[in-house]
């Protein structure tokens, strides 16, 4: 059964052919675009972008598709793929599910999109699913973990670890760190109990428990001492944060750090967030060496030739260093045009099929990724581990 959205405004459309250009009209609402071509049917090859530019997600949106845009650019410098420019169309989906329903239908019906990059919030991919199938359009999303994206929709893909392949990550680290006790703070998502879920799953027969879990409500929570108090409590030897925001999740660690429970336990970083996280703390001027956390990019995994030559890429070409979302857009779209050249095709049927197939040269891995399940297949080995030196990020090896 079709999943039904609360009744929102429609979102807002943004032709674009440079960021510059997506950005100065993101939020500008625009006349319908009802262009009846089917994609392969005319000059161009149309792509559409389905996330947030507006909104409090909107900073997360637009990084991404200023790493999505580099990389559609450089390829019409080059003459396109299959001898086609790229046309590329923004649709801001606020982060929400049913701003991003209305912004997809209108893609598919009027402007008949059917290869989208995007969404990146759970919940408006998990929403768009059902539309999705129904249109026949490709989705291919640069950070949606939740399982039932990839699984409900026929040619839904994600770049990114699935819930249980973080939480895989998380916890080889966690046993090689030692750490037989492990306390859980997250939030009220349900990304978090997900988390958790699967971790004890992975846990299970393994030297290491989970001895407590404490859910906070993020939005009404203002003081976090009695949820350190009751971690300090059961004194664990390492301490699991999964918040998805920064502000809370700082908030959280600053109080734990300040009570003294780092001297007697471990405490980690939300999985996915530690650059944001090091850069607020940093800005709050919060001691916080020795925290630790998992990721599978950062820039300091800048040192390679891949990577260097990455970043030197934005630099040149945008003027700064690429965040882990930007290199994150740069790749949905490096391999989605990979896929449309190798199916010779821009049918969704045909370039899901040849992304099936693929062997990905990922910035996130030395070796070739693949989609298993239509989503990369991130093995524990392949998550960075990081912890907090002198204010910096550094790679434990």
């Amino acid at each position: 059964m079709r999943r039904q959205p609360s009744n929102r405004s429609m979102g807002t459309i943004v032709r674009v052919s440079t960021l510059a250009a997506a950005m100065a009209l993101a939020t500008a609402a625009c006349g319908s675009d009802t262009d009846s071509d089917s994609p392969g049917e005319s000059d161009v090859i149309k792509v559409a972008v389905l996330m947030p530019t507006s909104g409090p997600a909107g900073s997360l949106g637009k990084a991404q598709i200023e790493g999505m845009q580099l990389r559609i650019d450089q390829a019409n410098r080059e003459g396109g793929v299959l001898g086609k420019k790229l046309e590329v169309t923004v649709y801001d989906d606020a982060a929400d599910p049913a701003t991003g329903v209305s912004a997809f239908t209108r893609a598919a019906n009027q402007d008949n999109q059917r290869i989208f990059m995007g969404p990146v919030i759970t919940t408006v991919g998990t929403a768009v699913a059902d539309y999705a199938n129904e249109a026949g359009a490709l989705l291919v999303s640069p950070t949606i973990r939740a399982e039932a994206f990839t699984e409900d929709c026929k040619y839904c893909y994600s770049l990114s670890p699935s819930e249980a392949q973080w939480a895989a990550g998380e916890a080889a680290f966690y046993l090689d760190l030692g750490a037989e006790s492990i306390y859980a703070v997250g939030d009220m998502s349900e990304t978090a109990r997900n988390d958790v879920t699967a971790m004890k799953d992975y846990l299970d027969g393994q030297n290491a428990t989970i001895v407590g879990e404490d859910y906070i409500d993020t939005v009404k929570t203002q003081q976090y001492a009695p949820f350190v108090e009751r971690v300090s409590s059961a004194s664990p030897d390492l301490v699991h944060t999964i918040i998805a925001s920064v502000p809370p999740q700082v908030a959280f660690l600053r109080e734990a750090l300040s009570s003294g429970l780092a001297e007697r336990s471990m405490l980690t970083m939300s999985p996915g967030l530690a650059e944001d996280t090091v850069a607020a703390l940093n800005e709050a001027d919060v001691p916080a060496d020795g925290l630790l956390g998992v990721d599978f990019w950062i820039s300091a995994t800048a040192g390679n030739a891949k990577n260097d030559a990455l970043r030197k890429m934005f630099v040149d070409e945008i003027g700064n260093d690429p965040t882990k979302y930007g290199v994150l857009g740069y790749a949905t779209a490096d391999v989605l045009l990979q896929a449309i050249s190798e199916a010779d095709s821009t049918n969704p049927e045909e370039v899901a099929g040849a992304l099936d197939e693929i062997a990905y040269d990922s910035p996130f891995s030395n070796d070739p990724m693949q989609f298993v399940n239509h989503r990369f297949q991130w093995d524990p080995e392949r998550f960075l581990r990081l912890r907090i030196e002198d204010g910096k990020l550094r790679i434990v090896d």
